[in-house]
């Protein structure tokens, strides 16, 4: 106790904030009327669950809007897997604007098979968008059998 003498005769602006604080702790907590009526009371109750039915009522308004937000990104993850195992080859082909064709047709060198064989090598170039003269002349020559070939 003889320190919290000197300290407060040392700094008497100290003692007075020391010992303020504790009456206005004091005042808080005290009610306006030690002995309200039943009355008082129960308004003072009344207000007390009106403030928590709002808060209430504004946080179940919080959980339907989260509600709301969930199921809509859970209909987009549902959409978004159900996608991939739907498309096949030819749909990517298709929405890519190209036309998946079959297996290019082979020439042996018989002259009555040459137009059949240009016109199918030439739907073949255009699907593949092959646009390099090599690989052209490579994917042609890769179609080619016996006599042709040699």
């Amino acid at each position: 106790m003889a320190g919290n003498d000197r300290s407060s005769a040392a700094n008497p602006g100290n003692a007075q904030a020391s010992h303020r604080q504790p009456a206005r702790r004091t005042e808080a907590r005290q009610p306006e009327d030690p002995n309200p009526s039943p009355e008082d009371r129960i308004a003072s109750m009344e207000e007390f669950i009106g403030r928590i039915t709002t808060h209430i009522r504004a946080i179940e308004q919080q959980l339907d809007e989260k509600t709301e937000q969930l199921n809509q990104l859970e209909a987009q993850v549902m959409a978004s897997s159900a996608t991939p195992a739907a498309i096949t080859a030819q749909a990517v082909a298709a929405a890519e604007g190209r036309i998946k064709l079959p297996k290019p047709i082979t020439f042996d060198g018989t002259r009555s098979k040459l137009k059949t064989f240009l016109v199918n090598i030439d739907m073949h170039l255009d699907a593949s968008n092959l646009t390099d003269e090599k690989k052209k002349i490579i994917f042609v020559a890769s179609c080619f059998t016996d006599a042709a070939a040699e």
